[in-house]
């Protein structure tokens, strides 16, 4: 079963929901701006904070800052997210993604340290660095829940199976699924996503 929060939101305040800042920090501080946020709205940060962008490392600081400054604050966990996965799950593909992706956290987890992914042997080997070197910033990550459920609304990174009780959706599902705005589901709320950009 999913990582799924309930949250009993109050009425009188405002719900701001943004999703897929892939590492874009300005932009996302810039967006903040012109919605006037404060601590006193909900925020929810519907996955991807990391790849694609130029810093995954500073808006993932920048959302952990977030969070620790208003328990309002509410950000759910993304396929870019999870990346590191595939280094602690051995899978030589991640190589190759690495290689081709200039901005991926993994990148920046090396060159924070004047690494490169050549120095590592095995899959192993880099994720015992990452271990060692970032053991915080994964493990918060890693405790991002999938969704969150309020009275109104589900949250979720890419969508929800067409099943009688959607807490059931797989985890792939959940996080990798493309454009849900196609497909049917049987959640009694109003499902809110994010991951696959409406323009396709």
């Amino acid at each position: 079963m999913l990582d799924v929060r309930e949250l009993k939101l109050e009425k009188d305040r405002r719900v701001i929901i943004t999703s897929d800042v892939h590492a874009n920090l300005p932009l996302f501080r810039q967006l903040l701006e012109k919605v006037n946020y404060t601590t006193e709205d909900y925020l929810f940060i519907n996955g991807d904070l990391c790849e694609k962008g130029p810093d995954s490392l500073s808006t993932v600081e920048f959302a952990r800052k977030l969070s620790e400054e208003s328990e309002r604050v509410f950000i759910t966990k993304g396929n870019c997210d999870v990346v590191h996965d595939y280094v602690f799950n051995d899978v030589e593909g991640i190589k190759n993604y690495r290689r081709q992706r200039k901005n991926s956290v993994l990148n920046e987890m090396l060159d924070r340290h004047g690494k490169s992914l050549d120095e590592f042997a095995t899959l192993q080997k880099l994720g015992e660095f990452f271990r060692e070197h970032f053991v915080e910033l994964l493990d918060w990550l890693d405790n991002l829940p999938i969704a969150y459920e309020t009275d109104d609304f589900i949250i979720i990174h890419a969508g929800v199976e067409d099943i009688p009780d959607w807490k059931e959706t797989s985890r792939e599902f959940a996080l990798y699924t493309p454009a849900f705005y196609e497909k049917e589901h049987q959640a009694d709320k109003t499902v809110i996503v994010g991951h696959w950009p409406v323009v396709n």
